[in-house]
């Protein structure tokens, strides 16, 4: 309704009619034209956007299952099992036989 009120009042304005009529006009146009484009993207096009969006997550979480993805676990459980054969296969960091000098990391400082 603001909106509309608004484009309405501007409507004088965007045809140029009344003193400085031709001054105001163009920016009398700009009002009108953004008014008017973004309460037909707030009105239309965002609930059409957020529509398609809501299918669109409802199809994914169908499909998921479908697809074997994880195996139909619970992600945490699955990462961790992943996590672990990769330990089996590679160590784990705690298994790295590179050995660290860390005596010059003290080098400088007070005791």
């Amino acid at each position: 309704m603001t909106t509309l009120t608004t484009v309405i009042s501007m409507v004088p304005l965007a045809m140029g009619i009344g003193d400085n009529g031709q001054m105001m006009q163009g920016l009398a146009l700009v009002d009108v034209g953004g008014l008017t484009a973004s309460t037909i993207l707030a009105l239309l096009m965002l609930p059409t956007y957020y529509a398609i969006m809501d299918k669109r997550k409802k199809n994914v979480e169908q499909d998921v299952p479908e697809a074997g993805y994880m195996d139909g676990r619970n992600p945490a459980e699955y990462y961790q099992q992943k996590a672990a054969s990769e330990w089996e296969r590679f160590g784990t960091p705690d298994d790295d036989p590179t050995p660290v000098d860390d005596s010059d990391m003290t080098d400088g400082f007070p005791d």
